[in-house]
């Protein structure tokens, strides 16, 4: 789900330089952990997980730690989705390259 919200993202916001475009990613990935994190773990009360233990944590849901580790996971997910990974690009030969349309 959250890498469907940055792709998303991604499409929106695609004109914008490579670190503002992580950045809203990684709101948006914050965002649905933590509503998803209330659902699952208040609400059900599954208890999947639980940050309350760490520092700079909302309600036990999201911790500043993690949200950073997103921003910088979602740097390499942005290249890819703008086709800028050079595993995606058109090989030298012609043939089209893995996931050409990604």
């Amino acid at each position: 789900v959250c890498f469907l919200f940055i792709y998303v993202s991604e499409l929106v916001h695609r004109r914008r330089r490579l670190a503002v475009r992580a950045l809203i990613s990684t709101v948006w990935v914050t965002a649905v952990e933590f509503f998803s994190g209330l659902l699952i773990n208040r609400v059900f009360r599954l208890g999947v997980w639980d940050y309350s233990g760490m520092r700079f944590n909302l309600c036990g849901q999201i911790s500043l730690i993690y949200s950073i580790l997103w921003y910088f996971l979602c740097i390499p997910a942005s290249s890819v989705q703008n086709n800028k990974a050079p595993c995606f690009r058109r090989i030298a030969d012609g043939k089209a390259a893995l996931y050409e349309n990604f």
